[in-house]
């Protein structure tokens, strides 16, 4: 699966669309920007390159073909790394930073 995202995902949906894309188990190759590497960790959940880089792009490609267990390690990868991103674990380390600064200043008094 190859996810190019325009230079103004990253603010528009971007996270979501790597996020998506990661769950399905499939082996990702994002064309974006440094920032993604906070979804994804190249050639661990996928590759990330750089935008228009073809040649790149048909390395990754060609190397998914050719190397099918590594495309089956960055699919596993990828699918169990994403459930770090569930709005149910999302809101839950919001409320535990929240809940450490209201206990951190509470003990400053």
């Amino acid at each position: 699966l190859v996810v190019p995202l325009p230079e103004r995902e990253i603010h528009t949906g971007g996270h979501t669309v790597i996020v998506n894309a990661m769950k399905l188990g499939k082996p990702i190759i994002v064309l974006g920007r440094a920032e993604y590497k906070s979804y994804l960790e190249h050639g661990k959940t996928g590759l990330l390159l750089t935008p228009g880089d073809s040649a790149s792009l048909r390395a990754a490609i060609d190397r998914l073909f050719a190397e099918p267990e590594f495309a089956r390690f960055l699919a596993r990868n990828a699918h169990e790394a994403a459930a770090a991103f569930s709005p149910e674990i999302f809101f839950e380390r919001v409320f535990e930073a929240v809940e450490a600064a209201f206990q951190a200043k509470l003990s400053q008094h």
